[in-house]
């Protein structure tokens, strides 16, 4: 299963490819939005993307309104928002998350919490079989 990082603090960035590594993930990087989008439209198969919504150039909210909007970029991915400002969600971003069932890992996370969140996210993207 491969997983993608979307977060602009290098520390916490590699920190999570490690944690996520140790589990068997393939780790993909971005420090912002625009390069993820690029992830997801180059990337094939199922994709968990733990995604920072604060980061200078795309935003995650912007990031994940062009993805809403676009019904390849949803297909075979999952998000997860890790953010350490969950109080800056506005009920529109918040109605978008909802509809999307992107769950969000509050900063500084458990990690016992997030690899949870990402093993049942990365279980709903495997097909049955």
């Amino acid at each position: 299963m491969q997983a993608c990082v979307v977060e602009d603090d290098a520390a916490i960035r590699q920190t999570l490819r490690a944690i996520l590594e140790l589990e068997g993930y393939d780790v993909l990087e971005a420090s912002e939005g625009s390069a993820a989008l690029e992830i997801l439209r180059a990337t094939e198969g199922p994709l968990v993307v733990l995604l920072d919504l604060l980061m200078p150039g795309m935003d995650g909210i912007t990031l994940l309104q062009t993805v809403a909007a676009d019904p390849e970029l949803t297909e075979s991915r999952a998000f997860i928002v890790v953010t350490a400002a969950p109080q800056m969600l506005t009920p529109p971003m918040t109605g978008l998350l909802n509809s999307m069932s992107i769950p969000i890992v509050v900063k500084p996370f458990d990690i016992d919490v997030l690899l949870d969140t990402v093993f049942r996210k990365a279980k709903a993207l495997q097909v049955p079989g």
